[in-house]
């Protein structure tokens, strides 16, 4: 590499990469963060000053210049500029007191845009400057998580609802992207589905499609095989089913391109 890097000094237990496949953050156990400028082994990994991040972000911003957006435990969240020889720059800060819950980057026809999902429930949308450039804030509209698809156009929203006998349930409910680079907006689009899974609704149990048409649901699992259940998020038809066995020493999170490949 033509810079020193630093390596982590513990586990990594937490990954996040650009959307264009450039660049990678990765977290350690004790709270490292590092940025890989590139996936190839041609830089090094370069410490990010931001600690123990509860959820983060990363994008490039230009010729090796990246962003990182970053949830700090307080709830507020940094926008950090970073270059492949470790050189770091704030940006903008987010204060606490609406705290963030989550943070995510797409990368569209505008361009590279964060997200982030608030605690009051609105989704807001950030230039690489950290400018807010829009919002979704709909009145008791409050999902707990959001995932978005590889084409930069979708955000998919999960709003929990009640459990119902071995079910956890939640609303899957897919939200498009428009406007301008200046002024982006998101609305609801496609159908909204209740999707179920006797495991937790988490970040590794419901994935979403890179075209944001299907959301993939691991409905029943146990130690030698999952039910994987795919509802398409443009109509009311029944979710496909899809049972895989596998070794349980190599246990993946769920990931679409796996499913489909099945």
């Amino acid at each position: 590499p033509k810079h020193p890097g630093i390596a982590h000094s513990a586990s990594i237990d937490l990954v996040a990469i650009d959307p264009t496949g450039v660049a990678a953050l990765t977290r350690d156990t004790v709270g490292g963060l590092r940025l890989w400028t590139a996936l190839d082994g041609s830089a090094a990994p370069q410490a990010v000053p931001l600690a123990n991040p509860r959820s983060m972000a990363v994008l490039q911003a230009g010729k090796d210049r990246f962003v990182v957006f970053a949830v700090e435990a307080s709830g507020g969240a940094r926008f950090v500029s970073m270059r492949s020889n470790g050189h770091a720059k704030d940006v903008a800060a987010l204060p606490p007191f609406n705290p963030v819950l989550q943070v995510a980057a797409l990368d569209g026809e505008h361009g590279g845009r964060f997200v982030a999902l608030m605690k009051d429930g609105s989704i807001r949308v950030f230039d690489l400057q950290g400018e807010e450039r829009g919002a979704f804030d709909e009145k008791g509209f409050q999902p707990i998580s959001v995932r978005t698809s590889a084409d930069g156009k979708h955000l998919l929203a999960l709003t929990t609802m009640d459990r119902v006998g071995a079910d956890n349930r939640a609303e899957a409910q897919r939200l498009s992207m428009g406007g301008t680079a200046e002024a982006p907006t998101l609305k609801r689009s496609g159908t909204p589905q209740i999707v179920k899974s006797t495991a937790a609704i988490t970040e590794t149990t419901v994935t979403f499609s890179p075209d944001g048409s299907e959301v993939a649901v691991l409905a029943r699992a146990s130690s030698t095989f999952w039910d994987i259940e795919v509802y398409g998020l443009g109509s009311d038809d029944e979710p496909r089913k899809i049972p895989v066995k596998f070794n349980p020493v190599s246990y993946t999170h769920l990931t679409l391109p796996t499913i489909y490949s099945v």
